[in-house]
């Protein structure tokens, strides 16, 4: 018989999570040359096991009704792919003998087998890379330049999307100095001006030289005190109205005075200290958990923890400290 499509593949099929039965219209002459490609929702395509993954039902006469269907024992997911293809061997069953049986039957078969085998050669050939005929390049060369090309796309789509990122967390920045143009117009009328700099540049390498000399060991003399330097004496030099202003306080001074009257007198970081409770009078842990201690000789007063002594007040708690 003829062959009269020169289709060789059936697809592929889109799954639904419904669909089981898929139709083919090619000539095969037994179900076992017919196989089935499974593709998943990431690409990956890999063949079905007849029998165990699809069955296969031919229609009766393939010559005036070619093909019949493929099934699968459970729905095609969606996003998956079930294409049906061809795959008749590539042999030549027929033998021709000397005066022997001459039989158009068995001639047609093997023309069809023939032609079946030069289709499934075409599909396959259709579906691979070639070059040009005039070309002097191969077609493994031209798939590595596809590779690299792509490659080389990818790595500046990655850039592309990072810059564009970037712009896009600058929105408020650019936002900011399109605002502040006028600004930056003040800016350019006024350049002139820093003509001045030059002319006071002795003034000002003058004040960089006495800046200098504040932060050497003894500059804190440049500012009236007996040496040491500014940054000790800074430290040093921080006041709290009450108990609770020190409490509160978790700066980077060293030393601290007390003001209020009744309570007042000088306190010390002690930073190796982790452990001493606050008693209210001679040692105060501060917002940072450091403890700050009173500098005194002799006897400790009471009214340092708030003893009143009057025999009124209640003055247990404070005497307990």
């Amino acid at each position: 018989m003829t062959i009269n499509s020169e289709v060789r593949k059936a697809g592929p099929f889109t799954g639904n999570d419904t669909t089981t039965v898929f139709p083919f219209t090619f000539k095969v002459f037994s179900s076992d040359q017919v196989g089935v490609v499974l593709t998943n929702d990431s690409g990956n395509e890999r063949y079905a096991v007849q029998g165990t993954e699809y069955t296969v039902t031919l229609n009766p006469d393939q010559n005036t009704s070619p093909g019949g269907l493929v099934q699968i024992p459970v729905p095609l997911a969606t996003g998956h792919l079930l294409t049906v293809t061809s795959h008749v061997p590539y042999l030549q069953h027929m033998d021709l003998t000397n005066h022997g049986g001459f039989y158009p039957a068995v001639l047609n078969q093997a023309m069809d087998r023939a032609t079946i085998q030069i289709q499934q050669l075409a599909e396959q050939v259709n579906r691979s890379v070639k070059t040009p005929v005039s070309s002097g390049s191969t077609p493994e060369a031209l798939v590595n330049e596809l590779l690299t090309g792509a490659n080389v796309a990818t790595a500046a789509a990655e850039r592309a999307t990072e810059s564009a990122n970037y712009v896009a967390s600058q929105e408020g920045n650019i936002a900011t100095v399109v605002a502040n143009i006028p600004q930056l117009q003040t800016v350019a009328d006024n350049v002139a001006p820093m003509g001045n700099v030059s002319a006071n540049l002795a003034e000002i390498m003058a004040a960089h030289i006495y800046i200098s000399n504040l932060a050497n060991g003894d500059g804190a003399a440049n500012v009236g005190y007996d040496g040491g330097t500014v940054r000790d004496v800074l430290d040093g030099a921080k006041s709290f109205s009450d108990y609770d202003a020190l409490r509160a306080y978790s700066g980077r001074a060293l030393s601290g005075r007390i003001i209020a009257p009744g309570i007042a007198g000088t306190f010390q970081l002690d930073a190796a200290d982790a452990t001493t409770a606050d008693n209210g009078g001679t040692v105060i842990v501060d917002g940072a958990g450091r403890r700050w201690k009173r500098q005194f000789s002799g006897p400790a007063y009471g009214e340092w923890f708030g003893i009143v002594g009057d025999s009124v007040a209640d003055d247990t708690d404070a005497l307990e400290r």
